[in-house]
């Protein structure tokens, strides 16, 4: 896999997006539940019988920065259908699994999510097309979702298709203006493009919007040395290998380069 493929699926793996399932959403306890938790960096799943009341809800919770997804469906069912799914995909039954994801989205085609897993299964299947097209209907049906954006461009980018990666994230981070996530793969991909100006840009637009992700500093860092700004470089080594945890992704390599440069 191409090395800003990876980089860009640790985005994907390591820093998603919580879902709460959330049932008689339409109004009372668990409205206010959504609220809360949506407020909390949650997506909410909300379901009850009134639909009406379930979009208004949705739609209030978006207006208001978070994600939810509304859905007139035994959320009971609807959950314990996708962890089924998910299981078949895990034992490695990847046919079973996209059989079973399909039936889920025929049920409940509304919900980004579902769509999201099921470009997962056709993805690991190996069928990038079906993959892409799934991803594809997740964004389409909540533009904010920014799984959607990263799995589509993930995909992109393995395929070799990196300036439609480029294109899917930037799209994303302009109806997700709030996206330090969005910013740190579109880094990722300007340093694979050799634009490293660019990846600065997204760079530093990224630790403002998400500062605990420390793996920005480590990318800021080989952006300055491509560059040929030694002092920033240091700097940002330095705080990297002092926020990351010791088992991070690139602190062994963050470690090397700081020794080697503060020889010189």
């Amino acid at each position: 896999m191409p090395r800003v493929a990876v980089a860009i699926s640790r985005v994907a793996e390591a820093i998603s997006t919580p879902v709460i399932l959330i049932t008689g959403a339409s109004s009372g306890i668990g409205a206010a539940t959504a609220r809360l938790f949506a407020q909390n960096g949650y997506r909410a799943v909300l379901a009850a019988r009134r639909m009406e009341r379930l979009q208004s809800l949705a739609d209030e919770i978006g207006a208001a920065g978070g994600e939810a997804w509304p859905v007139a469906a035994d959320l009971g069912k609807l959950e314990a259908d996708t962890n089924a799914a998910a299981a078949l995909l895990g034992q490695g039954k990847t046919d079973d699994a996209i059989a079973a994801y399909e039936a889920i989205a025929t049920k409940a085609p509304q919900i980004p999510l579902v769509h999201y897993n099921l470009a997962g299964a056709y993805k690991k299947k190996g069928d990038a097309a079906k993959a892409e097209a799934a991803y594809r209907k997740s964004v389409e049906l909540d533009p904010r979702f920014v799984d959607g954006y990263v799995g589509l461009a993930t995909l992109l980018a393995e395929g070799g298709k990196r300036e439609q990666a480029v294109e899917t994230i930037k799209q994303g981070a302009a109806q997700n203006e709030q996206s330090g996530r969005l910013q740190y793969a579109l880094g990722v991909l300007e340093v694979g493009a050799g634009d490293n100006r660019a990846a600065r840009e997204a760079f530093l637009k990224a630790e403002s919007l998400d500062p605990q992700n420390s793996e920005t500093q480590y990318h800021l860092a080989t952006v300055a040395l491509n560059l040929n700004d030694r002092t920033e470089a240091i700097a940002r080594l330095e705080k990297y290998v002092g926020a990351a945890p010791p088992d991070g992704a690139n602190v062994a390599v963050a470690r090397s380069l700081l020794a080697a440069l503060q020889k010189k």
